[in-house]
């Protein structure tokens, strides 16, 4: 008798919980066709940008020696991913161009000498020509 009751219970909180809330309206959604967005003048629709690095060095010890030139979009002690390496003496520049996410605002630049010493500087991205000079 018991059992009876406890599942004529259960049945009816069942039964009574999911009733519908008819005085609660959904907001119709309006589709949008592209052709009725406005877009303001000057607008791009590019996710990226071209940007062009010109990374010289100076080094009083290694004059004329090549040096490693590594651009990273994060910091390389974290794990920062390369997006251009290369190399550079004090004689000749590195010079890369390099399509970037809009998302990226700054990369580190590391010169790594010959005898492994490194030198990092971050540089934030607000034009689409980098000039930077970097050393020891």
């Amino acid at each position: 008798m018991i059992k009876k009751l406890l599942f004529a219970a259960v049945l009816a909180i069942c039964f009574t919980s999911c009733k519908k809330d008819s005085s609660v309206n959904p907001v119709a959604e309006i589709p949008i066709a592209t052709s009725d967005i406005i877009v303001p003048a000057g607008f791009k629709w590019e996710s990226s940008r071209t940007i062009t690095f010109n990374v010289s060095i100076y080094d009083a010890k290694f004059q004329g020696v090549f040096h490693l030139v590594g651009i990273y979009a994060g910091d390389p002690a974290a794990g920062g991913a390369v997006i251009a390496k290369g190399s550079a003496t004090t004689i000749a520049s590195f010079k890369s161009k390099l399509y970037i996410s809009n998302q990226i605002k700054q990369v580190y630049i590391v010169i790594t000498a010959p005898d492994n010493t490194k030198v990092t500087k971050v540089v934030n991205l607000d034009s689409g020509n980098i000039d930077v000079s970097i050393g020891n």
